[in-house]
């Protein structure tokens, strides 16, 4: 009597996959929903998380809205063909404080210099606001490694510039991204064992520092 045998599947799920799928439907554009619909065994979330990588890489773009039900979809199209899929490190855009880094550190590259309350504007989106607080202290982690350089610093008792809230604190200097510092996409990484770690060389960047980073 023969024994029965099993044969393990694959089904269609990961990065490669999304990205064939995209590339599939990109003459019309596709919603995450789109993709999510071609892929089995993974979640919504799975796929919208790659597709928030390729958002913030400039890899696909948003061009218009699509009517599915009662609620409204974004609709993409791919901005820079690959037959290869893009490649996403993980652990650079777990988490909410993850996503926020990501964001203003594409704000950073974008802009020649800005101020806390800019850099903040740059790097929010609808879906993940940045507040000013937060932009400052992931600032002010990168000033001590050497990744952000002052042009203005906060002078104490004077007045922030015109459109600036308050008067204390980073928010009224003006920064820019060192040129040197500028290694690639991905955001230089605060963790809480107080590091900065550049993910595009592998490296920890400055100085250890003592205090504890806030989200």
């Amino acid at each position: 009597m023969q024994r029965p045998f099993q044969i393990d599947i694959s089904l269609p799920r990961g990065p490669e996959h999304y990205w064939n799928v995209m590339r599939q439907l990109d003459g019309k554009g596709f919603t995450i929903r789109d993709v999510a619909l071609c892929s089995e065994g993974v979640t919504y979330a799975a796929v919208k998380t790659y597709a928030r990588f390729l958002i913030a890489e400039g890899v696909i773009k948003k061009v218009s809205q699509r009517n599915i039900g009662y609620t409204r979809a974004d609709v993409y199209r791919i901005a820079k063909p690959s037959r290869l899929a893009p490649v996403m490190r993980r652990e650079a855009f777990t988490g909410q404080r993850g996503r926020v880094q990501q964001q203003l550190w594409r704000a950073m590259r974008t802009l020649p210099s800005f101020t806390i309350s800019e850099l903040a504007a740059a790097g929010s989106t609808e879906e993940t606001p940045v507040k000013e607080r937060t932009a400052e202290t992931y600032v002010r982690r990168l000033i001590k490694a050497g990744v952000v350089a002052v042009i203005e610093p906060y002078k104490k008792g004077e007045k922030a510039p015109p459109g600036m809230r308050g008067k204390a604190g980073a928010k009224a200097g003006t920064f820019r991204l060192q040129k040197a510092a500028d290694t690639g996409p991905l955001a230089p990484k605060v963790f809480a064992a107080s590091i900065v770690f550049d993910p595009n060389k592998s490296r920890v960047v400055g100085e250890t520092i003592a205090e504890e980073p806030r989200s």
